[in-house]
């Protein structure tokens, strides 16, 4: 397993080379784990809530709070080893009572080593961080991994919060998962994988431990992120595959520890009318032999030569789903 120390640590003086080091890894990956850190919660949800609650709870907490930590593990078979990036931001200002926070929330991330001093000062801003990662997010032809979280609710949606740059996130928890089916595609919640070998009520760590994995993370995204994929590799080896496809009525693909009521699903190919059609400029040959319009990887996207003999590409646009 991968350590801790392999973490590459994002900040404003290394960004523009770090970040294509990790578009390229999503890029590539079949798995990649994430995990958000922030400075607690506003709204504490009672323990006894259905999903549409937690959901409105969320929303309230993700809006009006900010995004201290991103982490991602990219991993998978045929990888040597895993690559892990943790983007530390620069927008919490812990000086700042308009700043919201939970102070026992920031005392935790302050023993795990959270300098928010250094992070204030050598971070980077959240919106250059999602003027960069948008592209590759939000291209409807764009092959994406399969996301891993660990009670990744909070995870996701401070994810599609930066996506969505000043727009709010969608008010109802049908829409919010349509949204991370346009924006992610396929993801598994490790918490909610877990039930399966009588997880679910520990937390990463313990779980971890309960697996048999060494327990040397840092509260922080990066190793966090790490420890989730840790954490799903040795679940996959113990779980029948009907667990980790797409679709059907044992998969666990798409459901998030807290918010099951709704599934998030990639989504399908649209109809003929409701595609979009571009010229493709120059000898369109290249565009047939390019990963991109693979059947199987871009289900979005078929180049097509008319009877003028023109040739073009149908794919279907990206929109928010509200």
């Amino acid at each position: 397993m991968a350590a801790e120390d392999d973490v590459r640590q994002v900040w404003a003086s290394n960004f523009n080379a770090e970040m294509p080091r990790l578009i390229e890894a999503l890029r590539r990956a079949p798995y990649a784990a994430i995990d958000a850190e922030f400075p607690g919660f506003i709204v504490h949800t009672p323990r006894d809530a259905d999903g549409h609650q937690r959901y409105s709870d969320l929303r309230e907490n993700v809006e009006r709070l900010k995004i201290l930590q991103l982490g991602f593990s990219c991993f998978g078979p045929g990888w040597p080893r895993r690559l892990t990036w943790q983007i530390n931001f620069s927008d919490f200002d812990e000086s700042l009572p308009s700043d919201e926070r939970w102070e026992e929330s920031v005392e935790l991330l302050r023993r795990e080593g959270v300098d928010f001093a250094k992070t204030r000062r050598d971070g980077v801003d959240s919106a250059l961080v999602s003027s960069f990662l948008r592209p590759f997010f939000l291209s409807p032809m764009q092959r994406k991994p399969l996301w891993v979280t660990f009670h990744g609710a909070y995870d996701v949606a401070y994810l599609a919060k930066l996506l969505l740059a000043r727009a709010p996130l969608p008010i109802a928890l049908p829409d919010f998962t349509r949204l991370l089916g346009n924006m992610l595609g396929r993801v598994v919640d490790v918490k909610h994988l877990a039930r399966h070998v009588r997880g679910a009520h520990l937390g990463l760590r313990r779980l971890g431990e309960s697996l048999g994995l060494a327990n040397t993370s840092a509260h922080q995204a990066g190793a966090q992120s790490l420890l989730a994929g840790n954490i799903f590799e040795v679940l996959m080896m113990r779980l029948p595959p009907a667990r980790l496809v797409c679709r059907g009525d044992e998969s666990d693909v798409g459901i998030l520890h807290g918010l099951e009521e709704e599934r998030i699903a990639p989504p399908l190919p649209p109809t003929w009318e409701q595609s979009q059609r571009f010229l493709l400029p120059g000898n369109p040959s290249p565009f047939y032999s390019a990963p991109v319009f693979h059947p199987q990887a871009f289900p979005y996207a078929w180049p097509c030569r008319e009877d003028s003999g023109a040739f073009f590409v149908y794919v279907q646009p990206f929109a928010p789903p509200w």
